[in-house]
């Protein structure tokens, strides 16, 4: 007999969520109705997340590399573009302004 003060929790289906499933599912080779079938999802709430997340990443992720430069060895801006969309970019390195000159010349 179950007592009436337990409470029946659900997960949170909040990116975290659908992130660890969609990466399981990727990795465990079954379709996406069979494995929300054998993992008690809602396939369609799954799709739903997937197609949200390709519309915030407009369908296509874009590898970045990022250098760590230490504060202290930060260089002074060496030219500025002001882009058509209200953005800038600072060059702060001759190597790349000079890999940008060369490309646009």
């Amino acid at each position: 007999m179950e007592s009436r003060n337990q409470t029946n929790t659900a997960p949170v289906e909040n990116d975290a969520f659908w992130v660890q499933h969609h990466e399981s599912q990727q990795s465990s080779g079954l379709s996406r109705s069979d494995y929300c079938r054998q993992n008690g999802l809602n396939y369609d709430r799954f799709g739903y997340w997937l197609k949200k997340q390709k519309e915030r990443v407009g369908g296509r992720l874009i590898a970045v590399k990022l250098k760590s430069t230490p504060l202290t060895a930060v260089s002074a801006t060496l030219c500025t573009f002001e882009l058509k969309n209200g953005h800038c970019l600072k060059i702060h390195d001759i190597q790349t302004l000079s890999l940008i000159l060369d490309r646009y010349e």
